[in-house]
């Protein structure tokens, strides 16, 4: 046992022997630890990796272990640290072993140099294999190279020993390695983020800065066009304060982001302290609603942080009071038929309003009363049918068309108006009728009546002759270019008084001087069909007592008295009645001329 013990007393005091001669020899770590957090920012940066982790390096003198926050042998640590406060850490990977970070920079594209190579920057291993210690050169001379390095000084404890100037090397060198610097750019991608759009006098304002490769950031704020804040943050910092503190208003900031390259402006941003919420609308999905939908109503608040609705309904006051958002839902069913009002209370920190009021109504079924019309109750057969219904609170209407003697027709789904050609339903009477109905009910409104057919065009009539005795056939022959269901004949005396009125189908028309008797009269022929209805003009004709044709004085003898009242009428030295003009037509081509003359001199000769 005591051999034992006298062997490691050796092995110790070896130790302190070899720590007193190099200053330092400990054992470096397999860890890493970065502590770059306790580290001095008393240093710039120039945008040269060598220069930099130097300029880092020498602010951190006579920093303990214990001061910089680590809990291992922390020479590599500390070095590793240099390079990410100086932004090389692309050139010199961390590592808190010595073999490690070596091989760390010689893979990120490090090299080897010689004492007498070496230069500020270049990173010095120790003792055996490079495993012991390792430093940061910040000068080298003629094979004399200075150092700075963490770990260092006598002792066993890592918490004591500190950051040290080692102008000449009393370790020995194992390596040299110069890093691979690069070559430091301004930070990018600067922006500045706020932590909402615009806040209330409650707020608390905050505001993000972020760029890549900054060294730290310079933060303005403006209100209203005058600088209230211009101050650093540092990396990974922020920037808050109370809305309360500046008050209402508009605000507007930028950062520049900074490293030993240069600046980077960000682009500005605005925001503001606003006052009591607004709105700029409130509204309802629909007017009305059946028992089946969901009642909908919305507002669109200006700087609200929440809303409660109010519902009233008509002669029952308040039934909802809740907080909601913006838009806000209820099925109708659970409100119930009635008239109904809706508001928003919308409200920040800083204060509220009441909207306007929206109405609705709930139903049942579509209000009874659908009122039911078309274009026209007549149509030809090149027209379209239209037939439109004005229903309150329906959903949907289905048509139904029924034609005469043929019932249904058309069953159909349609908006508020059924269109149809009337070419299609064809000649015929029709009546037409609806069902309304919403979610709740429903119900058949009134029926309409119209009718399709041709048009009737070009109404005309003729007659047998002019002048009749009171026992021949008055033959009236009609015409007119359209499909005809009627014929009636209307027959007219002198003075306009209606007489005799005949109908049929078939457009024949025969009527005895009997039903009528002597007299002058008119006769209008009038067709129609389902849709259309046309008369003719007047036609006139004479009924006479029975009188031998000749004798245009009646006195019962044709002769050279008749033969010269007929030419005193010719010449219009005499006026006829009209048995006399009928008498005279001895000829009945229905014109009283001297032809007729002629022939009735031709019957007294003879005679």
């Amino acid at each position: 046992m005591t051999k034992h013990i006298k062997k490691s007393l050796s092995v110790f005091l070896s130790a302190v022997i070899l720590i007193g001669i190099f200053a330092v020899m400990p054992i470096s770590a397999s860890a890493t630890q970065s502590r770059t957090e306790n580290f001095s920012k008393i240093f710039s940066l120039s945008g040269s990796g060598s220069d930099d982790i130097v300029s880092v390096a020498a602010a951190q003198l006579g920093k303990t272990g214990s001061q910089l926050g680590y809990s291992e042998q922390w020479c590599a640590d500390f070095v590793s640290d240099c390079a990410k406060l100086a932004n090389q850490s692309s050139a010199i990977p961390a590592s808190g072993y010595c073999p490690t970070l070596r091989k760390n920079i010689t893979d990120a594209g490090g090299y080897y140099v010689d004492k007498y190579s070496a230069q500020k920057g270049d990173i010095v291993f120790y003792g055996n294999n490079g495993a012991d210690h390792v430093e940061i050169v910040y000068a080298a001379s003629n094979g004399n190279v200075s150092t700075y390095g963490g770990n260092s000084g006598s002792g066993s404890s890592l918490y004591a020993r500190s950051v040290r100037q080692h102008p000449t090397q009393t370790q020995s060198i194992a390596y040299i390695v110069r890093p691979k610097y690069s070559a430091i750019n301004k930070p990018t991608d600067v922006h500045l983020d706020k932590s909402q759009v615009w806040y209330d006098i409650q707020d608390d304002i905050v505001l993000y800065p972020h760029g890549n490769n900054a060294d730290y950031f310079w933060i303005s704020v403006y209100k209203d066009g005058n600088q209230i804040i211009s101050q650093r943050l540092d990396v990974n910092s922020e920037l808050r304060f109370s809305a309360s503190q500046w008050g209402y208003g508009e605000y507007y900031s930028w950062i520049t982001a900074a490293n030993s390259a240069g600046g980077t402006d960000s682009k500005g941003i605005s925001f503001s302290v606003v006052g009591a919420a607004g709105y700029s609308d409130v509204s309802v999905s629909s007017p009305w609603y059946d028992l089946s939908d969901t009642v909908s109503i919305s507002v669109s608040p200006v700087c609200s942080k929440g809303q409660v609705i109010g519902i009233d309904k008509n002669g029952v006051e308040r039934v909802v009071t809740e907080n909601c958002d913006t838009t806000y839902t209820v099925p109708a069913s659970q409100l119930g038929v009635g008239e109904y009002s809706a508001y928003f209370s919308v409200y920040n920190g800083s204060g509220g309003i009441d909207t306007k009021r929206v109405s609705f109504i709930i139903v049942d079924k579509p209000k009874e009363g659908a009122k039911v019309t078309s274009n026209k109750s007549n149509y030809s057969l090149n027209d379209k049918v239209e037939i439109s219904v004005s229903a309150s609170y329906s959903k949907g209407q289905v048509i139904g068309i029924d034609k005469n003697g043929i019932e249904r027709v058309v069953t159909e789904n349609c908006g508020t108006t059924y269109s149809i050609p009337a070419s299609q339903l064809g000649r015929g009477a029709y009546t037409a009728y609806f069902s309304v109905y919403n979610g709740t009910g429903g119900y058949d409104t009134e029926r309409i009546s119209f009718a399709i057919d041709e048009q009737l065009l070009n109404p005309c009539i003729s007659i047998n002759k002019n002048y009749f005795s009171t026992n021949e056939i008055i033959k009236i022959y009609p015409s007119v270019i359209g499909k005809v269901n009627t014929y009636k004949t209307t027959i007219y005396d002198n003075n306009g008084n209606k007489i005799k009125t005949y109908e049929n189908k078939d457009g024949k028309i025969e009527i005895n001087t009997k039903e009528l008797g002597a007299g002058t009269y008119n006769a209008i022929v009038t067709f129609s069909n389902y849709a259309f209805e046309e008369s003719t003009d007047a036609i006139q004709f004479t009924v006479v007592n029975d009188h031998i044709l000749g004798d245009v004085n009646s006195d019962g003898i044709i002769n050279v008295n008749d033969v010269t009242a007929l030419q005193l009428y010719i010449s219009q030295s005499k006026d006829f009645s009209d048995e006399q003009k009928m008498l005279a037509d001895y000829n009945q081509n229905g014109i009283i001329d001297v032809l007729d003359v002629t022939d009735i001199q031709q019957l007294i000769a003879n005679s």
